[in-house]
């Protein structure tokens, strides 16, 4: 059974759901719901988790893929709380995690079958997402 590892540094972002625009010439289009600073912030996370998805594994996984992810979020200085039960939502974390390794590790994100999601606050690593695939 194939099995691969590895940490993505950086913040966090989720990817939530879409909004229609208007452009400059009239026509509607979709893009990612939100300001541009967020969007810009999305695709440069999505980017992060790319490359080193792109590194780390050779070839896409074939089948069934298994994938376990533990979101690592900063904690406030003022915040007493062991576990981050607030937002950034998993599901939504997991979204831009699921669509940016899209053809890299896996054919479709549609090949996912078990999911194990964490959100954690970080320690010494500092912020970002440690990520385990296997068949």
């Amino acid at each position: 059974m194939r099995q691969i590892s590895f940490f993505v540094e950086g913040v966090p972002v989720t990817k939530g759901s879409k909004t229609m625009i208007r452009t400059k010439d009239g026509k509607y289009r979709m893009v990612e719901a939100g300001n541009l600073k967020k969007r810009n912030r999305l695709k440069e996370w999505m980017k992060k988790v790319q490359w080193q998805a792109s590194i780390t594994i050779d070839e896409p996984f074939c089948g069934p893929v298994a994938l376990e992810a533990t979101f690592f979020l900063e904690k406030g200085k003022t915040v007493k709380r062991d576990l981050p039960h607030v937002k950034p939502d998993l599901d939504k974390l997991m979204r831009a995690i699921g669509d940016a390794m899209q053809s890299i590790a896996y054919k479709d994100d549609s090949c996912l079958t078990d999911l194990t999601l964490r959100k954690r606050y970080a320690g010494e690593l500092g912020a970002g997402c440690f990520i385990t695939i296997r068949e």
